[in-house]
């Protein structure tokens, strides 16, 4: 817990990977740090500006891979939250870690999660629908389709997303 506060009282420079709709660089941004927010999906990007605008939130967002993207700045933290980490082959995984080690500050650190293997075991494949009456996926009233398969012969789960 102590290396947790001193972390915290001194990182500034947060970078969030794969950011999708900026959920988590919005809740780093509340905290006072300063935060950029990096995703490849259009949609994702322009909503998570939308979102930072109204809620006043002073973070930067960039549209890129972040296998291929040159990150310009010096980061105390980068952060890959939600898996991202666990569905990139390996090569991919050996650039970006290249990659984020260059662009950590001198004790800096990289925070990542996976998905144990045991989330999916008894997995079962489901189909289901949502009503929404706008949000992330579409600005108004729209139908969400999403289904859940497992492909166990080679230990892949998938979520298929439709609206």
């Amino acid at each position: 817990m102590d290396h947790y506060l001193c972390w915290q009282d001194h990182a500034k420079e947060i970078l969030d990977l794969g950011c999708g709709p900026g959920l988590y660089a919005q809740r780093l941004a509340k905290l006072g740090y300063s935060v950029t927010g990096n995703d490849f999906s259009k949609l994702s990007i322009e909503y998570a500006k939308q979102q930072a605008t109204m809620g006043n939130f002073a973070i930067s967002y960039v549209k890129e891979d972040y296998i291929s993207y040159d990150y310009p700045n010096p980061y105390d933290i980068i952060v890959m939250i939600y898996c991202d980490f666990g569905v990139i082959d390996e090569s991919s995984r050996d650039t970006l870690l290249t990659k984020i080690y260059a662009a950590l500050k001198p004790g800096g650190a990289f925070v990542f999660d996976v998905f144990r293997p045991q989330r999916y075991m008894n997995h079962k494949e489901t189909k289901t629908w949502s009503m929404a009456n706008g949000g992330f996926w579409r600005p108004g009233p729209h139908l969400g389709l999403n289904s859940s398969y497992w492909y166990e012969d080679s230990g892949f789960h998938l979520s298929q997303y439709h609206c």
